[in-house]
C-alpha cells in the first residue's frame, strides 16, 4: 500500500509547487507519516473512519504544522465550514494565523479578510480564526471541522461545547483536530491515560517527541535542554506527561514506592489507621495504613464509591476490624455538620460502630510531611491502591501558564482526590503531628458544638 511521505501541492497558476516532505537525511517523521496516512488516501480523500486526530507531544515535533497542512487540505477537497481556535487573541494572531498565511496564501486558493479573520476559499470553504478571548458566536454555529491550537490552555467546558457543534454534512463525518502540550486534569485524562477508550470516542492519538523530526537540530534540543527546568524539559522536550515537578507528590515514582499486595496476617502486630474522606456526588474513600517498628509508612488497601449510605460505609471500614481490634479512622470534621434535620454522618457513623477521629487539615504541611517520608524511603504504596496511585500521579498545583512569570502557587487543583485526602490524614496521624485547624477552632466556640459536646457537670460555658 502507497503511503503518503511527501506532498506536492501546485499553486493555482500551476507554475509552481510546494514541496513538503517528511523525511531529510534518510530519517523520516514517522508519527507525522502516519497522521496524513490516516486521514486521507494518496489523492487528498478523507478516508479515516475517527472523529478525532489528536497529535500531542513536545516542542517541535511537527505537530502544529501538521495539523495546520491537515485544515488546509481538507478546504482544498472540500467545500467546508472550518474554524481554527487558540485560547488567546495575541496567540492566535501570532502562532496560527500567521504561520497559516506565510505556508499556504501565496498558492492563490484562497482570499484572507483580515479585519475578519476568515479565509475564503475558491471550493467555498470558510475557515474563521477565532478565540473565546475576543470572540463571541463560536458556539451558535455548526461546523464540518474544527482544529484547536494548544488544546490544553482551553477550558475543558468549552471544549465538551466545541464538540456539540460537530454537525456539519459535507464530509463523510465532521472532523476534530487537537493539538497541543502534555498537561495533567481532564486532557491527560482523554488522551494519555485511557487509551481503551479512544475506540468509543473515535479518536486516533499520537504523541510526539522533539527527535521525531528530523528537521530539528541537536543545537535547538541542548539549548532547550540547558535553559529549561527539569518540567518543562520532561514535557516540552521529551512529551512526558507526567510533569514531575508539578506533581503534589513530588518525590513519588511508581517504580520505587509501589510494592506488591501484603498478606495482612504479617502486619496484623503493627499500629493501624485508617483514612475517610466522605462525598456524595464523587467518591467517598478510605485507605488502609500500617506503622512498623522503623517508623515506616505502607499504605496497604483503598476503598471508594459514589453516592455511598451509612451502611455501606461501616461494611467497607470493617473489613480489618477483628474480635480484639477495631481500627481508628481519621476523617474530615465537615462531616460533622447536622442536616436539615439536626442529623450529621459522624455521629451516625460512631451509632453504628465505626471508630472516628478529627484529622488534621493542614494541607500543606501534611503534603511536605508525605514528601518528606517517600524521600527518606519511609514510605510506601501496594499496588492493589489502583486509584490512590493514579490520584497521586494525577493530583497538581495549580498549573503556571508557559511563558508566565509568577511563582508555582501554594495551591493543589480542585479534583477528585479523595484518597490522597486520607493519606494525608492517616500519615498525619500516624506521625504525630497535631495540628489545630482554624475552622474547627471556629466551630469549637459555637453554642451549637457546645450543646452537643458539654461537659460531664452540664455547663457548655466551660466547653474548650
Amino acid at each position: 500500500m502507497n503511503q503518503i511521505k511527501y506532498l506536492k501541492i501546485p499553486n493555482v497558476s500551476n507554475d509552481r509547487v510546494k514541496l513538503i516532505e517528511f523525511f531529510k537525511d534518510g530519517k523520516e517523521n514517522k508519527k507525522q507519516i502516519a497522521y496524513f496516512n490516516q486521514l486521507f488516501d494518496i489523492n487528498g480523500k478523507i478516508i479515516t473512519n475517527e472523529s478525532e486526530l489528536a497529535y500531542w507531544g513536545s516542542f517541535r515535533c511537527a505537530k502544529s504544522f501538521t495539523q495546520q497542512l491537515a485544515v488546509f487540505l481538507i478546504c482544498i477537497a472540500y467545500p467546508v465550514n472550518a474554524i481554527y481556535i487558540r485560547d488567546t487573541y495575541d496567540q492566535l494572531e501570532d502562532s496560527v494565523i500567521k504561520q497559516f498565511n506565510e505556508e499556504f496564501e501565496w498558492l492563490g486558493y484562497y482570499k484572507y479578510n483580515s479585519s475578519e479573520r476568515v479565509c475564503y476559499f475558491n471550493t467555498g470553504s470558510e475557515l474563521r480564526f477565532r478565540t473565546f478571548e475576543r470572540d463571541t458566536g463560536i458556539l451558535s454555529t455548526e461546523y464540518d471541522v474544527i482544529g484547536i491550537c494548544q488544546t490544553e490552555d482551553i477550558k475543558v467546558d468549552l471544549f465538551l461545547q466545541l464538540l456539540g457543534r460537530l454537525s456539519g454534512k459535507v464530509l463523510p463525518h465532521p472532523l476534530l483536530l487537537t493539538e497541543g502540550n502534555p498537561t495533567s486534569g481532564y486532557y491527560k485524562d482523554r488522551y494519555k491515560d485511557n487509551p481503551q477508550k479512544h475506540k468509543d470516542l473515535g479518536i486516533y492519538f499520537i504523541e510526539g517527541q522533539i527527535d521525531d523530526n528530523p528537521f530539528v537540530t541537536e543545537e535547538y534540543k541542548k539549548n532547550l535542554i540547558k535553559n529549561y527546568p527539569a518540567n518543562w524539559i520532561a514535557r516540552y522536550v521529551y512529551g512526558q506527561w507526567s510533569q514531575i515537578d508539578e506533581m503534589v507528590f513530588s518525590e513519588f515514582r511508581e517504580s520505587l514506592h509501589v510494592i506488591e499486595p501484603i498478606d495482612y496476617k504479617y502486619i496484623e502486630k503493627f499500629r493501624h489507621r485508617g483514612g475517610f474522606d466522605y462525598a456524595w456526588r464523587t467518591n467517598s474513600a478510605m485507605n488502609w495504613a500500617y506503622l512498623d517498628y522503623d517508623g515506616n509508612v505502607t499504605i496497604y488497601d483503598e476503598w471508594f464509591g459514589k453516592e455511598m449510605l451509612p451502611d455501606a460505609i461501616i461494611k467497607a471500614s470493617q473489613k480489618y476490624d477483628t474480635k480484639d481490634r477495631k481500627i481508628l479512622f481519621d476523617a474530615d470534621y465537615s462531616i460533622k455538620k447536622p442536616d436539615n434535620y439536626g442529623r450529621n454522618l459522624w455521629d451516625d457513623l460512631i451509632n453504628k460502630g465505626m471508630l472516628l477521629t478529627e484529622c488534621s487539615k493542614d494541607e500543606l504541611n501534611n503534603i511536605l510531611l508525605v514528601n518528606s517520608l517517600i524521600k527518606q524511603g519511609k514510605w510506601k504504596i501496594t499496588r492493589n491502591c489502583t486509584n490512590t496511585i493514579k490520584e497521586m500521579l494525577n493530583w497538581k498545583w495549580k498549573q503556571v501558564k508557559l511563558g508566565s512569570n509568577k511563582d508555582i502557587p501554594d495551591e493543589t487543583q480542585d479534583i477528585d482526590n479523595h484518597n490522597c485526602d486520607c493519606v494525608l490524614y492517616i500519615v498525619s496521624d500516624l506521625c504525630g503531628k497535631k495540628t489545630r485547624d482554624p475552622k474547627v477552632e471556629e466551630y469549637k466556640k459555637t453554642l451549637e458544638y457546645a450543646v452537643k459536646h458539654q461537659s460531664s457537670n452540664r455547663d457548655w460555658r466551660k466547653v474548650s
